[in-house]
């Protein structure tokens, strides 16, 4: 018989196992617990600090956690629609961070992570600033804005006159315009007295031209008796019904 520490040795090398205590890596480790913030930022989520190298691995440790249809165990107490916003906060810091661009563009002017909270109270953030223009409603509070922040308000515009050459120039001017005006006026009243001048004075020919003619052949006292109907006709405004009946009641007489 062999004691065992001999048969031990008699063993393989091939055969023989030990076991050796491996320390923990770093990828392998728990996940980080969330941050306590209202607004957490990438780095906050995932536990690194900006000038640490992205690493998935962290993302896909917490998408298990909260991906809202895997049950995480430990997470039951968190509610369904905490899961579901960090979940989405997760994704975007994913996005941001894997992306050299945005995360340089985040890393210097902090663009490409503000939430719809963060875009409120950085909206209302700028009223309470000291030195902001909000509360600017006058001319005078806009120089005062312009004075403290070291710019020379623009110059109070004084009153402004009108030389005398040129006040005249423009009376003259229209004194001009005016007498243009009346004497293209006076113009055409002169050429329609003048037109209706000729019609009365061609209408006043043509009949003495037809009484010219209509007495032509008449003896005296058709020409008398004539002269004396266009008289009444025209002074007393003769009827040729009261001419003849005047004449009748005459030769009655007789």
């Amino acid at each position: 018989m062999f004691p065992r520490k001999a048969l031990r040795a008699l063993q393989p090398v091939g055969h023989q196992c030990r076991h050796y205590a491996t320390p923990r890596q770093p990828d392998d480790a728990a996940p980080p617990p969330w941050p306590t913030s209202d607004h957490p930022t990438p780095y906050e989520i995932f536990a690194i600090n900006k000038v640490t190298p992205y690493n998935k691995k962290r993302f896909y440790q917490l998408v298990k956690l909260y991906h809202p249809d895997l049950k995480a165990p430990g997470h039951s107490k968190v509610p369904p629609e905490v899961r579901v916003e960090r979940y989405r906060l997760i994704v975007a810091a994913n996005t941001l961070l894997s992306d050299p661009d945005k995360r340089r563009a985040y890393d210097l002017h902090g663009v490409g992570w503000l939430t719809r909270s963060s875009l409120r109270n950085f909206d209302k953030a700028w009223r309470h600033q000291p030195g902001n223009a909000s509360a600017n409603a006058t001319w005078e509070d806009w120089e005062r804005w312009h004075q403290a922040r070291g710019e020379a308000p623009a110059p109070r515009q004084g009153t402004v006159y009108m030389p005398n050459s040129i006040f005249a120039m423009l009376i003259a001017m229209t004194v001009m315009v005016g007498a243009m005006v009346q004497g293209q006026r006076a113009e055409a009243s002169g050429a329609q007295y003048l037109s209706e001048t000729a019609l009365r004075h061609q209408a006043v020919g043509n009949e003495v031209r037809r009484s010219t003619m209509a007495s032509a052949g008449m003896n005296k006292d058709e020409r008398i008796g004539r002269f004396l109907r266009d008289r009444e006709n025209v002074t007393y405004q003769f009827a040729p019904s009261k001419f003849e009946a005047q004449q009748e009641e005459q030769e009655e007489n007789r």
